[in-house]
């Protein structure tokens, strides 16, 4: 659905991580490409710390190939596409729940409905729980995996006050409107 909303997508994420393997220096393509009423245009998800950009990645590509690049922030503010737990240091991932609703529905619809993970039969043991916040009083608001800190108290206060604390990663785009 979304492709026959903003056109042909083509990714580019493997080249990019073969490159990255290979320490290949050069031109560097976006995650991906777009092709549009017989217009093509890079497609780079995220904008990297502080909203800047990868602007140099970017800059040389469209240089290079002539190809005009668009930064899309994923799951805005903050960007946060690219979650690490502060205490695992792994990825915060999108449930297999999130992902089959996504496509069966529209992803405005599923976000806008949401998913309770506490209804969910692998809520006990789920490692894509996502606990956005504080993990003590006054300490600075991070996403963690809930499993990391699902026993600290000041966790077990905030959640219980509020349950919303805890969900899955939705995915939200901004940038590609027009």
């Amino acid at each position: 659905m979304l492709s026959s909303k903003i056109g042909y997508v083509i990714p580019l994420l493997e080249i990019q991580q073969a490159q990255t393997l290979d320490n290949e220096i050069g031109v560097v393509p976006p995650n991906f490409l777009i092709i549009k009423d017989r217009k093509i245009f890079g497609c780079e998800v995220g904008a990297g710390p502080g909203g800047i950009g990868k602007i140099t990645q970017c800059n040389i590509f469209m240089e290079e190939t002539g190809i005009p690049v668009v930064t899309v922030n994923v799951n805005p503010p903050g960007n946060n596409a690219s979650y690490r737990c502060p205490i695992c240091d792994k990825w915060l991932l999108y449930c297999d729940k999130i992902i089959e609703e996504y496509s069966r529905r529209q992803i405005s619809s599923v976000n806008l409905h949401g998913i309770e993970c506490q209804s969910c039969p692998n809520y006990a043991e789920c490692d894509k729980i996502m606990c956005y916040g504080s993990i003590k009083q006054g300490g600075e608001a991070l996403h963690y995996h809930y499993n990391c800190v699902r026993n600290e108290e000041y966790v077990k206060k905030v959640v219980g006050r509020n349950p919303k604390k805890i969900s899955p990663i939705y995915l939200i785009i901004e940038g590609l409107e027009k």
